[in-house]
């Protein structure tokens, strides 16, 4: 079952995003070990005592955009992505991003989901230039497991070392019907793994 973490901190930043933030870049604690700055998401992966869980923390940014759909019972269901990505907290790689993963916002599983692919999942990202033109495309596989999209490669790695704006074409399933594939866009024109409390 899914983390029920992340769709809490995700919901702060997004009230503190419309409230208006802080814009000094200093971090602020959202949640116990959880840290927004500039728009990112830092997870320490600390116990409350501050105990690391974890060799890395994961650093994540919300995409700009969501998708919508129409339900049975009238409503509306909509989900984004986060892009996260896995820095070292210590040792040669320390600050280094060591994995990459798309998490869903979605809190039901039967509402959007990432479908199982047979092997990988195929990803395709634009790179979007200062004016909104697509500057180059590129491919990423990924293993999906419901809620999380893990990366196979260091596609998304340079991008975001490259500070590039990005839109991201993955595969999803609406309420268990058939894959589709929605574009999703990511600003990591921000990327910085430093947190600045």
């Amino acid at each position: 079952m899914k983390n029920t973490i992340l769709p809490l901190v995700l919901i702060l930043v997004l009230v503190s995003s419309c409230s208006g933030s802080k814009s000094s870049g200093k971090a602020q604690e959202i949640a116990q070990g959880v840290y927004e700055q500039s728009g990112w998401i830092f997870d320490m992966k600390q116990l409350p005592t501050g105990e690391d869980v974890a060799p890395y923390f994961v650093l994540g940014k919300l995409s700009t955009n969501t998708i919508e759909a129409n339900v049975q019972d009238g409503s509306i269901i909509q989900m984004g992505v986060t892009a996260n990505f896995k820095i070292e907290k210590s040792g040669s790689d320390k600050g280094n991003i060591v994995g990459v993963y798309f998490e869903s916002t979605a809190t039901n599983e039967n509402d959007f989901k990432f479908p199982r692919c047979l092997s990988v999942c195929p990803v395709n990202i634009e790179i979007v230039d200062a004016n909104g033109g697509v500057t180059l495309s590129k491919s990423t596989y990924s293993r999906s497991n419901v809620f999380q999209m893990q990366l196979e490669d260091d596609v998304l790695n340079a991008l975001a070392l490259e500070k590039k704006k990005i839109r991201v074409r993955i595969p999803i399933s609406i309420q268990n019907k058939n894959t589709t594939f929605e574009w999703f866009a990511i600003d990591l024109s921000g990327y910085n793994p430093v947190l600045n409390l």
